[in-house]
């Protein structure tokens, strides 16, 4: 792997993560998916099962 396409790995933990729900899980799930996007980092999420569903249906 060269350093060119090395990415940085990042662990969210957010344990309100829901893009079905307003406030605070809102803003934790958009925190998240604004970190996925960018192509340097490699993210990995962790919430609570109850976000599970939601998070997965976007």
């Amino acid at each position: 792997m060269t350093s060119e396409s090395k990415q940085l790995r990042l662990l969210v933990v957010a344990e309100a993560c829901n893009p079905a729900w307003s406030s605070v899980p809102l803003v934790g799930y958009n925190m998240a998916t604004a970190l996925a996007r960018r192509p340097e980092l490699d993210v990995t999420v962790v919430s609570h099962i109850r976000n599970r569903e939601d998070v997965l249906e976007e």
